[in-house]
């Protein structure tokens, strides 16, 4: 580094920080050396006075102790003069050791301030790199939050996109039709059930289609949904003989539902529907010369809906017969239904005792009635919101400009007198005495010039003590303060490393949060992408993978066209359509397009063979597929029918064996034979004729009962109010081949 450029930084520094920095130990410094300085003077001022040495021509006798006095004059300056002269030299000598001096300390402070000062320079040329890697990590840090800012707007925009896409939108009832369904937000076709006029209905929605395209809803069929499962079985342990009163009951074998009471032997309905009901009992008929009868009757609020019947004729021996009656009846809610003996001979009852269980009552609903003016609060699905409370405000360290002051140049002057004496010549007489009273004078004045130069050297090595003074203070502070300088610059940039390393953390954790968001926005693309498209396959859908098909990405239980029947299943789509898993059947859902119930009953007595018995009085006539002024049965749809007849067989007196079959023809054949008969009776008789079975029928089969052979007289007793026959008959299960 250059003197005169370390000058100037000095004398910059000096203006600012010399009152600030300068302290007791530097003036002590100061005047030490000053006072070294002053030491190295003669003890007290030298004046020589020219004129002080007289000498008179008019006493020629003083003139030689004139001289003698002048020449020890002379000798004493001269003396006097070399003292001074060696004083001038150590002055001198001590002059240039300090200036040496000042040139090593110059040295020394200037090396080690390169040294502070290129430390300094790594340092900073450290700390802008580093400040360099915050600012590019800073930027990286901000872009990346932007970036993850605009995925989470975008996962925002997507999840109230899917949200108004699949979430529920309320239309204030329950839906009716595939129009309903796609109001309230449905997108993908497939099976659904909709709200029928007083059934759950099932049908098939294809939203690939315009809702006036007439393919844009089939009908399949109604589903049996029951708010309220109720089935009863009830059973007596003892008999039984009170008349108009309900029929109490001790067993209860079932009572789901809990609505028949077997203290008071009453069913109140739950809902209102079809309810199939059936009573088998065993009628103790005594010996007795007279006629002798049981008759039990099925009542709904005080109403008889239906009556068994069970007789003897007068003969000495008692008879046990079977009494039972059975019948399909739509009911309203909170209906009281009963059984109750209507009429009996004396000694009559009903036989029962404990572990034999003879009587038997059996109820169930088999089909509710849902009124569509029934509006349920539908509840909306609320996704919840996609939210990150991911916020970050880093702190980041800027670096400010570390300035270098240099002092400003220094100047002085430094010279090194000489003197050079002449010899002192001893003259005789005046002519000596003159030349040496000249010397005096001479050396008086030499004296008088050493001594300006002595005090001008003494001044000016004062001048170099204080200048190597201040050269020193200043080089120490400013060695001081860059030294300070670079401790703060390092602490600075150990501080900058750790922000880096945060920032690093946090663009690492940033990039993290940005992969996930791009996998959540993908998600909630094919989610959505799935939720509104709808995807047709030419048909209804016959297992999950046709559901997956159609557009179907959730998991659970749906809807599916199976064989015969419309399948319950469990679909698994988080797995592959051919592992294990995928589909499991749940069980055939009990959907009929056409419900089809019926129950009829006559009000007058018939005998006329080989023709179908027709009827006058339907209690049920669900889907309207019985015909009851010609008696005939159509099968609205294929599937699994039950059928059940109860009648009662009159047998007049006689001699003769008679009897009556009955028959269950279907399309013109038999299929299914009732009998009843007597034997040489003096009294007439009455008989319980009856049959029930389970039939798979074809649609547009034809069913119906006729008596296929009876005796003369013999004849299907009834009459207005009695109703000792009944016909019921309903589709269990649907054939949706």
């Amino acid at each position: 580094m250059p003197v005169s450029y370390t000058f100037m930084n000095l004398a910059h520094m000096s203006s600012t920080s010399r009152t600030r920095r300068m302290k007791m130990a530097t003036l002590f410094l100061v005047l030490g050396i000053a006072h070294f300085v002053s030491s190295q003077l003669p003890a007290a001022a030298w004046n020589y006075n020219p004129y002080h040495y007289l000498y008179s021509v008019t006493h020629p006798q003083d003139i030689g102790q004139t001289r003698l006095d002048t020449s020890e004059r002379l000798e004493q300056t001269t003396l006097a003069l070399q003292a001074m002269q060696k004083e001038m030299a150590v002055l001198s000598d001590t002059s240039q050791h300090l200036a040496k001096t000042m040139v090593t300390v110059w040295i020394l402070t200037t090396s080690k301030l390169d040294e502070a000062a290129r430390r300094s320079a790594e340092i900073s040329q450290q700390l802008a790199e580093t400040n360099d890697t915050t600012l590019s990590l800073k930027k990286a840090l901000n872009e990346t939050k932007k970036d993850l800012d605009a995925m989470k707007t975008k996962v925002e925009d997507l999840t109230t996109e899917l949200k108004a896409s699949s979430g529920s939108a309320s239309i204030g009832k329950m839906p009716n039709s595939c129009s309903d369904l796609q109001l309230i937000g449905h997108k993908i076709s497939g099976l659904y059930s909709v709200m029928g006029n007083q059934s759950v209905e099932n049908v098939y929605c294809d939203f690939t289609k315009e809702s006036k395209d007439e393919d844009f809803q089939k009908f399949i069929g109604y589903s049996d949904v029951k708010s309220v499962p109720s089935y009863f079985y009830v059973q007596r342990n003892a008999s039984y003989s009170a008349a108009n009163v309900p029929i109490p009951f001790e067993i209860a074998r079932v009572n789901t539902g809990e609505a028949m009471n077997v203290t008071t032997g009453i069913f109140t309905t739950p809902r209102s529907g079809l309810y199939y009901f059936s009573f088998v009992g065993l009628a103790v008929l005594p010996s007795s010369p007279d006629f002798v009868y049981l008759e039990v009757g099925l009542y709904v609020n005080g109403d008889r809906m239906g009556t068994g019947y069970a007789s003897k004729p007068s003969e000495n021996d008692y008879k046990l017969s079977q009494i039972a009656l059975q019948m399909t009846l739509h009911l309203q809610k909170e209906d009281k239904v009963w059984l109750q003996i209507t009429g009996l001979s004396g000694g009559v009852s009903l036989r029962d005792a404990n572990g034999e269980h003879y009587t038997h009552f059996s109820g169930l609903l088999l089909q509710e009635d849902f009124e569509i003016a029934l509006i349920f609060t539908l509840d909306l699905v609320v996704f919840s919101q996609l939210t990150t409370g991911w916020n970050y405000n880093p702190s980041f360290f800027f670096p400010y400009a570390v300035h270098h002051p240099l002092p400003a140049q220094v100047t002085g002057q430094l010279e090194s007198p000489s003197y050079q004496g002449d010899a002192v010549n001893r003259v005789p007489c005046l002519r000596e005495f003159k030349y040496t009273s000249q010397r005096l004078d001479e050396t008086a004045v030499d004296i008088q010039t050493l001594k300006k130069e002595l005090e001008k050297l003494s001044a000016t090595s004062q001048n170099l003590a204080k200048t190597m003074v201040t050269i020193w203070i200043l080089s120490t502070t400013n060695l001081e303060e860059s030294l300070k300088r670079t401790s703060e610059s390092l602490k600075q940039v150990a501080e900058t490393n750790s922000v880096v390393a945060n920032l690093k953390t946090d663009l690492s954790e940033s990039v993290k949060d940005v992969a996930a968001m791009k996998t959540k926005i993908a998600d909630l693309t094919t989610e959505l992408k799935a939720s509104t498209s709808a995807t047709s396959i030419g048909r209804m859908p016959t297992s999950c993978q046709d559901l997956q098909q159609t557009g179907h990405v959730k998991s659970g239980i749906n809807f599916i066209l199976g064989n015969k029947s419309i399948d319950t299943v469990y679909c698994d789509f988080t797995k592959l359509p051919n592992e294990a898993g995928f589909q499991k059947l749940i069980g055939s859902s009990d959907v009929k397009s056409v419900p089809t119930y019926f129950s009829v009953q006559k009000n007058h007595s018939f005998s006329a063979v080989g023709v179908p018995i027709h009827f006058e009085i339907s209690k049920v006539n669900t889907g309207e597929a019985m015909e009851i002024s010609s008696g005939i049965f159509t099968i609205p749809r294929s599937g699994t029918y039950y059928f059940s007849f109860i009648g009662l067989a009159e047998f007049p007196s006689s001699p003769d064996f008679v009897y009556m079959e009955l028959g269950l023809f279907l399309n013109g054949d038999v299929v299914g034979t009732g009998y009843a008969s007597n034997s040489r009776n003096a009294d007439f008789q009455f008989s319980q004729i009856a049959f029930q079975m389970t039939l798979n029928l074809r649609n547009g089969d034809r069913v119906w009962l006729q008596i296929t052979d009876v005796s003369d007289g013999v004849a299907l007793r009834d009459a207005n109010n009695q109703h000792y026959t009944h016909f019921s008959g309903f589709l269990l299960q649907e054939d949706f081949a």
